[in-house]
């Protein structure tokens, strides 16, 4: 008898918990919090903007931890028995991940006569003013935070209920989206082409969870994809 994959298996994490995980995420960590911290500092005027933002992105981290561990410990225990093919199927996507968006992000600066997203721009702005923090970020708090949403979330639960190429394209386009909201909102709509770029990057790690079918897989990815562009940022 073939051995099922994690996707044919049922979602590890009850209703309560997804729902409490896209709160804190969509609701809290969007919106909520970041409002909490604004009121916290004007009571509070002595509380710098780096403690407050300490606070907002380690209490996300921390919940999102929490709620997901029981997909963390499924997770787990396939990359215990697998972690050297896994990582050299990640070295394979990392190859490929930074071929097709560094092409893309070409033809788009070209289209637009941008040099890059505001996305990159805010995170140069973050490393002059606070590197260490933001090394957390694009290290630690992004690849598990993001990952546990769009693939553990959105990708495995669409995965288990309707396609690959559904699951595929709902958790990319989501994960894409996110990393053009700000200038959306404001109809900065140069900046929107680079949804394609996101979009892309977020296809290459659904397809680390569907090779590795462990959530390590695309949080290791998206860290090593992260932290290879950090690393000029620092230099």
């Amino acid at each position: 008898m073939d051995k099922k994959s994690v996707f044919d298996l049922p979602y590890p994490l009850s209703k309560r918990r997804t729902i409490l995980l896209l709160i804190n995420y969509c609701l809290g960590y969007m919106f909520l919090y970041p409002i909490i911290g604004n009121i916290f500092q004007h009571v509070f005027r002595g509380v710098s903007y780096l403690t407050v933002m300490c606070v907002i992105y380690g209490w996300t981290l921390f919940i999102t931890l929490y709620l997901a561990m029981p997909l963390y410990k499924e997770s787990y225990c396939t990359w215990k028995q697998n972690k050297t093919e896994i990582i050299r199927k990640n070295i394979i996507l990392l190859i490929g991940i930074y071929v097709v968006s560094i092409f893309i992000s070409f033809v788009v600066q070209q289209l637009t006569n941008t040099v890059t997203s505001n996305n990159q721009l805010n995170l140069v702005l973050m490393v002059w003013r606070f590197p260490y923090f933001t090394a957390f970020l694009v290290l630690a708090f992004a690849p598990i935070v993001e990952e546990t949403l769009f693939r553990g979330i959105f990708y495995r639960a669409f995965r288990y209920r309707f396609s690959l190429y559904a699951a595929s394209f709902i958790s990319s386009s989501a994960f894409g989206f996110l990393h053009i909201y700000d200038s959306f909102m404001a109809g900065y709509w140069k900046d929107c082409w680079y949804f394609i770029v996101y979009a892309l990057i977020g296809f290459f790690l659904c397809r680390s969870y569907e090779k590795t079918e462990t959530l390590f897989g695309p949080v290791l990815l998206h860290a090593c994809y992260n932290g290879i562009a950090f690393l000029p940022l620092i230099l």
